[in-house]
């Protein structure tokens, strides 16, 4: 098993390996109003939470892992990826195994609300819950 230390990171995981087929494919590629494609604002957004990000990109999709990878992500191609996002996540999560936590974001929700994340990547590399159990032990309040 792989040991876990307080210096690992939290690595954002951007699931980029869906084919888009109710959008006709290439979502990820669109550009959005200021010229930024999709695929790589929601790269931005999640970048802005953690300090490392893996995309997982689809084996046929070139351009868009160039794109990721232009602005910073690591990109790793899940040769599942047809089989569901879960096959996807399970990927990122065996590319990263020294990680201490992972903020999952879906690539084609480039704009959703993202107020909780900063918030959730904080809570995670906080000790808080450990600093508060520790006082309840030496107060003898605690199992």
């Amino acid at each position: 098993m792989t040991s876990r230390f307080a210096g690992d990171p939290i690595v954002g995981v951007l699931l980029a390996a869906g084919s888009a087929s109710r959008f006709g494919g290439g979502k990820l590629l669109a550009p959005l109003e200021d010229g930024t494609l999709l695929g790589v604002r929601a790269l931005i957004n999640l970048a802005a939470c953690v300090a490392t990000v893996v995309a997982v990109v689809r084996p046929d999709d070139v351009a868009l892992a160039r794109a990721l990878a232009s602005h910073g992500a690591r990109v790793t191609v899940c040769p599942y990826a047809a089989n569901g996002m879960g096959q996807s996540l399970a990927w990122a999560i065996r590319a990263t195994p020294l990680a201490k936590a992972w903020l999952v974001a879906l690539c084609g929700i480039a704009l959703q609300h993202l107020q909780g994340w900063p918030t959730a990547a904080a809570a995670v590399d906080t000790p808080t819950l450990t600093l508060q159990r520790q006082r309840a032990l030496e107060a003898g309040a605690a199992d």
